[in-house]
Formats: structure tokens, sequence, C-alpha cells
């Protein structure tokens, strides 16, 4: 498995064909969660900096990186695993 941060549509499309082409199968998975959700975990994971750990990402980063990610349309959706943040009881 690879993990990516393919913040586009055409990053995503450009990955999907280049695996297929050489005769492997793609599967992607998109974690749906709120602004504050995503930015609190990036924060925790700078502070634990666990196995997956390779570098700081600061607030500017997180922000800058927000505004130039697309979210997947309709058909990327149909085709993805999407893993939704369950919702607040209370």
């Amino acid at each position: 498995m690879l993990e990516f941060g393919l913040l586009r549509e055409q990053d995503r499309d450009r990955m999907q064909s280049m695996v297929e082409e050489v005769g492997h199968k793609v599967s992607f998975s998109f974690v749906d969660a709120d602004l504050q959700v995503r930015k609190q975990r990036v924060l925790q994971r700078n502070m634990e900096k666990g196995d997956t750990y390779s570098f700081n990402v600061t607030p500017a980063m997180f922000d800058a990186m927000e505004r130039y990610f697309e979210r997947p349309s309709q058909s990327e959706l149909g085709r993805s695993l999407v893993i939704a943040e369950a919702p607040h009881c209370g």
C-alpha cells in the first residue's frame, strides 16, 4: 500500500493511469472529516511523532494545502472507499 496526498483530481487521475498502465489495480480511500478535526489531527501528529511521522506540518502549511485541495468528485467517490467522521452525539 502506498499513501500519497493526491490533492487534486488531475493528480489522482494521473496516478491511477500510471498504476493501471503497468497492470496493477488502484484503490483510493477518502477520509471525510471537517476542517477542525483534520487540523487537530495534524497538530497531534506533529506532537506525537509516531512511526509514520516524517516532517512537521505547520499551521501555515496546513492552510496552504487546504486551499489547494480538490474534494473528490461524485465519480471519484463512487470508486473510492469513503471513511466518514462519525457524527458527534450529545
